[in-house]
């Protein structure tokens, strides 16, 4: 079926009066937005308070140069016949306005309905004719409407044409709280971004912290994935009381935990020693490996050579290492 033109960009004045201007973002996003198996548009003859009877549906909506082309389907044969016939020359289109309660894509123009007009004029000309097969007959104007849709009818409770339609009755609290849900959902969106960064910047502390502690040989690094995610569990607890000399103090767990690596002793040194320097690894006897680790009697008995050459001839540690290993 061929698209039908319905819209164009530009400024335009309502059925209400109001007057707006459309740009080509504004129905691109519309477009972008429109999705038949959340809402399908109807067509429709004019303007109807409520959407029916459906003689066609609107399957997808597409912005091409400055214009909303709506493709039809399911369309009804009758009906394409009386608009090939030159019945219904005039199209008109209906549009959620953005912050309407029942707007399908809230913040954006959504297509409501796409009505076909007969001697009514819209406030729009200039638009492709309307035609499901290929003709260029008649002349095309349109219109939109804020109004938002109306409920549909069921067949055995018909709507009372004396009751006020409540989807057209202007709710000046609904706008107000659909205002607040929107203002809501923007600082909750802002609290969990801030939470992110934050949360991001405490793993990124955590990790320096245990960095820190590798390289004052207080942990070993086999043990830095673990640490952290104790540091994790830790963060944000709250704070526990307990005697320490003889005094009631109050400290969280983290910094109980932190107090107590900081006072771990070195089981490895990695800091650069001159001959002159004592070392725990002067003799074979005095060195003990980590937990974890065990030690090659060639290469502890090289070590050794190494420190006594290192202090019988004033030498730096790779020069004597080389000399023994000669």
């Amino acid at each position: 079926m061929r698209p039908l033109q319905i819209f164009k960009a530009g400024t335009h004045t309502a059925s209400s009066g109001q007057t707006l201007t459309f740009t080509a973002a504004d129905l691109a996003a519309t477009a972008a937005a429109y999705d038949a198996t959340a809402f399908a548009a109807p067509l429709v003859v004019g303007h109807p308070a409520l959407d029916e009877p459906a003689y066609g549906w609107v399957k997808t909506l597409a912005h091409v140069e400055g214009a909303l082309e709506a493709t039809p389907e399911q369309l009804d044969p009758q009906f394409a016949d009386l608009v090939k016939a030159g019945r219904y020359r005039k199209i008109s289109a209906a549009f959620f306005m953005p912050n309407a309660p029942n707007n399908p894509v809230p913040g954006v123009y959504s297509l409501r309905h796409v009505g076909f007009l007969g001697a009514v004029a819209p406030a729009l000309k200039g638009l492709r004719p309307p035609a499901f097969a290929n003709t260029d007959e008649g002349v095309i104007e349109l219109e939109f409407s804020e109004s938002p849709p109306a409920p549909h009818a069921s067949p055995s409770h018909p709507v009372d044409p004396d009751m006020p339609n409540p989807a057209v009755v202007d709710d000046p609290l609904a706008a107000e709280k659909a205002a607040l849900a929107q203002r809501e959902a923007a600082i909750a969106a802002r609290e969990a971004a801030l939470n992110a960064e934050k949360a991001g910047a405490a793993r990124a502390a955590d990790a320096a912290f245990a960095d820190a502690l590798i390289r004052e040989g207080r942990v070993l690094p086999r043990d830095r994935a673990g640490l952290v995610a104790v540091f994790a569990a830790l963060n944000g607890l709250a704070p526990l009381e307990f005697a320490e000399g003889g005094e009631v103090v109050k400290r969280t767990p983290r910094a109980a935990l932190d107090q107590f690596l900081k006072t771990l002793p070195v089981q490895v040194d990695f800091s650069e020693r001159s001959a002159a320097e004592p070392t725990s690894a002067d003799t074979t006897a005095a060195f003990t490996a980590p937990h974890g680790y065990a030690v090659d009697p060639t290469n502890l008995s090289l070590h050794t050579r190494a420190l006594a050459y290192q202090v019988a001839h004033n030498t730096d540690y790779v020069t004597a290492l080389a000399a023994v290993g000669r």
